[in-house]
């Protein structure tokens, strides 16, 4: 029966080869910014609702987002979409060729459903490059029911599923007094120079934590009148870290050393820690295990060994609670810059689409090995 249903689904698969190689080719002819993905989603969609998929639209009140859900018992398996392309770069980050591989995997697992049961879901994630759709789903529910991720994502090579950088931004406004350099001067109290010993400060952070994290920080508001000492400047720091320990570690001396500076030059200061924090990609390895085998044996073979994402990733929130592996698929024959115009070109070869056609069954076939065998996700995370 297991292997009669595996080469079931892999040949539903390879059947599917024109609308996934029409999903990869049509988005890069049409590429659609964060956002602004109305075709896009609404390709994926059609295909999705031909293949007896029930469909909710705008979840978690995101635009251009879905939930497109087949089987009604457990254990129910996510695949996720990404579709959003980059400025003036097209698909420079593979999600048109990404969303094949992904919604490839689901049709296929779908089909494998029809006979030993489980769920699949695939959730439509836009605005990946600006927005973390994700999490915002997350916290509204929207995986509450998931018992696994798979998330296959184009690459220049195929790596195992990695980690990745956690990440957090605080906003902080300093508030002096201001005063007009001809008419009051000794009045003004200059809230620029607080910011700018804290800059120094953090230096001497970066060197302390430079093997663990990295901090980068800009002045957003630091006066626009060279007459008037300025009584309010603005600036942000980005703190990532793979230990989100360090990156709270790093925001609580951040803000400590803001509150010394400020009151040093009898100035105040405000701040916000960014509502969203990015937390690192955990895998689970004996999911991702599985994954390389059913890649080797649709005939990807060269898999090399996992990587930390310097990026930070929304499915990083979702992978500490929920049994995730996030594979990187290779689809080019040469070494190509990511995210550049080059690899978006890419994503349309022959190449590219045989790959894309491997990983989607592959990715199918780790489904159907969760169903067949759930304890592989029930053990606990082992990082």
């Amino acid at each position: 029966m297991s292997n009669a249903v595996r080469a079931m689904v892999a040949g539903y698969v390879e059947n599917f080869k024109d609308k996934l190689e029409y999903i990869v080719d049509t988005l890069y002819k049409n590429p659609e910014l964060s956002f602004n993905e109305e075709k896009s989603s609404e390709i994926l969609i059609s295909i999705l609702k031909d293949e007896g998929f029930k469909i909710t639209e705008n979840v978690a009140n995101i635009n251009y987002s879905f939930k497109a859900e087949y089987g009604s018992s457990s254990p129910k398996i996510a695949y996720l979409c990404e579709y959003d392309a980059v400025k003036n770069m097209g698909h420079a980050n593979g999600h048109n060729i990404t969303s094949a591989i992904n919604l490839g995997a689901a049709v296929g697992l779908k089909r494998g459903i029809e006979k030993i049961g489980g769920s699949v879901v695939l959730i439509g994630c836009p605005a990946e490059n600006k927005y973390p759709s994700k999490i915002v789903m997350l916290s509204e529910g929207v995986f509450s029911d998931v018992d696994a991720i798979i998330c296959g994502h184009a690459m220049d090579k195929t790596c195992e599923s990695g980690s990745s950088l956690g990440m957090s931004i605080v906003d902080l406004t300093f508030i002096g007094r201001q005063a007009h350099s001809s008419l009051n001067l000794k009045e003004g109290i200059n809230a620029i120079t607080p910011c700018v010993m804290l800059f120094n400060l953090i230096e001497s952070l970066k060197n302390k934590y430079h093997h663990r994290g990295f901090i980068n920080g800009i002045i957003t508001n630091g006066g626009d009148d060279i007459s008037l000492i300025p009584g309010e400047v603005s600036c942000s720091f980005m703190v990532k870290s793979a230990d989100k320990k360090v990156i709270s570690d790093i925001l609580n001396q951040i803000i400590n050393s803001a509150d010394f500076t400020a009151k040093l030059y009898n100035c105040k200061v405000d701040y916000k820690v960014s509502e969203h924090e990015y937390l690192p990609l955990i895998t689970n390895h004996d999911l991702s295990t599985i994954a390389c085998h059913n890649l080797k044996e649709r005939g990807i073979i060269n898999i090399h060994g996992s990587i930390t994402s310097l990026a930070s990733l929304d499915i990083g929130n979702v992978s500490q609670i929920i049994p995730t592996i996030h594979p990187y698929i290779g689809i080019c024959e040469e070494p190509t810059q990511y995210y550049s115009k080059e690899f978006a070109d890419c994503t349309i070869t022959s190449y590219a689409k045989e790959n894309m056609l491997k990983a989607a069954c592959a990715l199918a076939l780790t489904g159907i090995d969760i169903i067949q065998n759930p304890d592989i996700i029930k053990k606990p995370l082992k990082n």
